[in-house]
């Protein structure tokens, strides 16, 4: 283990939107907010996790105590009853056949489920868990507050265990230190660089200090070393002490960076603003006593959580998403309008933002279904009691960014107010308009909803195919609080989502509040997807296990059809003619789609010319391009099973290929046509039709003695 604790903290660059030494956002005009480089020296440890389960024996026992988020009630949100609409997307690929994509009505299956942590089994007891969770190759990796775990995928076993505070101990435990008083746990993995990232903030005794801790594992191994930083979130741009300190992180990231936005209260826990961090990943990696990082402070206090997304695919932009209180005229200096809890006669607007050229920048806000806010919402009922479970308020709790499109999910009440249903929305950002007048709608948005069953703290992922997945818990007046998840493919129709699923029952009856009046729960939950094949999904939710006992619990599924050998042999086949015909097709336009007409099924993937390939049920390939077909004298199954059968093969000899240059193509030599995919190395692995394997290079061919037929 090795640990620096150094406190300096200095300023390398000071930009324009200065008030007071601090860089602020002009108050609520929309105007970017400027970004300020710090490079901070702080606590630095490199600790392997048997370093700090041993640092759990040292430390001083803790007594039960409640982690309290404190909730900034909001108010002022116009509500609106109008429906959702398609995209323009959904409506060109009905344009074919005129048949709108059928929705799958059957649950999940639930691949895995197993029991996760539960409040009895930590040392240290916290209330509520913050139930957080992520999924790398081989482990699945829980933080909540008071405990971390790292579980064995494939058995469900618990592999390792400790504390939070033991988890961040080498910074410093000591009042004032890094790691004294630490909640609000977050993880995610981190697809780029193949490890899990974790971020926790701390308020201890100390007045004045407020940290974000941040960690990154060395490997996708979590259960090996840790890179642990912490940043000073209570001085402002590096340089300013103030007595605010952070709440409620909101994490995302792309491929160079992480993000995290806080919201800041001052020491009579009144909301002030919200920062946000960008923090390169080669920081975080490094062992270096210095951290460099660039900070946004936002001081439109209408603003409140502001939720960056996690990214996935080369080239994804980041993007951050809020909720918007707009009254008339030029909503970004509007003051907030009072807004009654059944009130449902204006549109409601969520806010987007991005950071790029060191500038935190809002584009403007899409309206969505109408949704009353409420100063909070409405208590969750249970079986076998009169004690209500806190729902919290309608903030956004986290966010996806996948081919161009973000996705998010929050808790909302219906139309009257008295009941809790997940909100999920699938965002355009290029429709956001500061106009409000001009606010674009969503690609599709839904809701998840029961006619006796309370929802809430949701949480969504999307997978390599466009298909989504949202985990939650749920409640009523005859079902103990238990875990519930669902999921939509890519071709369901806009606005669905598959029956719910549950994941977890609750056991009984829940309440503690160690002495308040709250039975918390949440404040969010879970759900991810897993790297090793990039369909599947993972979803850790809370659930009752006992009447003073919260419990999580993992399970893992698919979105109906997802795991369809048909899809994915379709899917091989047309990327394998797409890259005959890149230069005229364009770029890919989403994933690709399985379509109905009539009694046949077809998969189409669309493409920026306007054109697409379709392979049909068949066997038969065909194009369409600006409504004419045009037919591929070849058959789909037989391209896909041998794409799949040469990606098999290469993922056995990965490291002698290389990487693979460009998409399986189709080559002749003489009559007889071939399936060959090119490696960096100057190697091919080429499947002939006749069921034979070869590979090749420099000129030398190599039987295996596989058949791909």
């Amino acid at each position: 283990m090795r640990t620096l604790c150094k406190y300096i903290v200095m300023v390398v660059l000071l930009t324009e939107v200065v008030l007071g030494g601090i860089s602020y956002a002009a108050g609520g005009s929309g105007e970017p907010v400027a970004g300020v480089t710090v490079t901070q020296q702080a606590p630095v440890s490199v600790v392997s996790t048997d370093e700090m389960k041993k640092s759990e024996a040292l430390l001083p026992a803790r007594p039960a105590q409640k982690r309290v988020i404190r909730l900034k009630r909001r108010k002022g949100h116009t509500t609106s009853t109008a429906a959702p609409i398609e995209s323009q997307f959904l409506s060109t690929i009905k344009s074919p056949e005129q048949s709108a994509p059928q929705s799958s009505i059957e649950t999940p299956t639930l691949i895995a489920s197993f029991t996760g942590m539960d409040l009895n089994g930590n040392t240290s007891h916290a209330i509520p868990p913050d139930t957080m969770g992520a999924a790398g190759p081989v482990y699945l990796m829980s933080i909540l507050n008071g405990g971390v775990a790292y579980y064995n995928k494939s058995t469900g076993a618990m592999t390792g265990h400790t504390t939070d505070t033991a988890f961040w101990s080498s910074l410093g435990t000591s009042s004032g230190q890094p790691a004294d008083g630490v909640f609000d746990p977050k993880v995610i993995y981190d697809q780029y660089l193949g490890r899990f990232i974790t971020v926790e903030l701390s308020q201890g005794t100390s007045s004045t200090n407020s940290y974000i801790l941040v960690g990154i594992s060395s490997t996708s191994d979590p259960t090996g070393t840790w890179t642990l930083h912490a940043i000073r979130a209570d001085l402002d741009n590096g340089t300013t002490q103030t007595k605010n300190w952070a709440d409620f992180p909101a994490v995302g990231m792309d491929s160079a960076n992480l993000y995290v936005s806080v919201n800041m209260f001052d020491s009579s826990e009144n909301f002030k603003y919200v920062k946000a961090y960008s923090i390169p990943k080669t920081q975080l990696t490094s062992t270096a006593s210095t951290i460099t990082y660039t900070e946004f402070i936002n001081n439109n206090t209408n603003d409140f959580t502001i939720q960056p997304c996690v990214a996935y695919g080369s080239g994804q932009q980041i993007y951050f998403i809020g909720e918007d209180y707009a009254g008339g005229g030029n909503h970004n200096g509007d003051s907030p309008v009072q807004q009654t809890q059944t009130a449902a006669a204006t549109p409601s607007y969520l806010k987007l933002w991005t950071i790029a050229n060191n500038a935190w920048t809002l584009l403007g806000d899409i309206v969505v279904q109408s949704y009353p806010v409420v100063d909070s919402l409405p208590g969750a009922p249970q079986q076998g009691s009169t004690k209500t479970i806190v729902t919290n308020d309608t903030r956004m709790l986290n966010a996806v960014c996948r081919g161009g499109y973000l996705w998010a999910t929050h808790t909302v009440t219906n139309s009257t107010g008295v009941k809790t249903e997940v909100a999920w929305y699938q965002i355009n950002p290029s429709l956001a308009s500061k106009t409000l007048a001009s606010a674009g709608s969503p690609v599709q948005e839904g809701r998840v909803s029961d006619t006796s069953l309370f929802y809430y703290f949701p949480s969504i992922a999307v997978n390599a195919n466009g298909d989504a997945a949202i985990g939650f818990s749920g409640s009523s007046s005859s079902t103990y609080a238990g875990g519930y998840y669902t999921a939509r493919m890519s071709t369901d129709t806009a606005g669905t989502t598959q029956t719910v699923g549950q994941l977890v029952a609750g056991a009984a009856a829940y309440y503690l509040t160690y002495g308040g009046t709250d039975n918390r729960w949440g404040d969010y939950s879970a759900t991810c997807v897993d790297p090793s094949d990039d369909v599947t999904f993972w979803t850790l939710q809370e659930y009752a296990k006992g009447s003073t006992n919260w419990g999580t619990w993992w399970g893992s599924f698919k979105a109906t059809g997802a795991s369809s050998s048909d899809y994915s042999t379709a899917s091989a086949a047309i990327g394998a003619i797409y890259s005959q015909y890149a230069s005229f097709f364009g770029s890919l336009s989403g994933s690709v789609l399985t379509l109905t007409s009539g009694s046949a099924t077809y998969y189409v993937q669309w493409y920026s010319n306007g054109g697409a390939l379709v392979a049909w049920t068949d066997g038969t390939m065909y194009a369409y391009y600006k409504g004419s077909w045009y037919a591929f004298n070849i058959g789909w199954q037989s391209l896909g099973k041998a794409a799949t059968k040469i990606t098999s093969i290469y993922n056995q000899y990965a490291s002698f290929f290389g990487k693979p240059s460009g998409s399986i193509a189709i080559g002749t030599s003489g009559s007889a046509p071939y399936y060959v995919q090119w490696y960096t190395n100057g190697g091919a692995i080429v499947a002939w039709t006749d069921g034979t394997m070869y590979s090749y290079l420099n000129g030398t061919w190599y039987a295996f003695g596989v058949s791909w037929q």
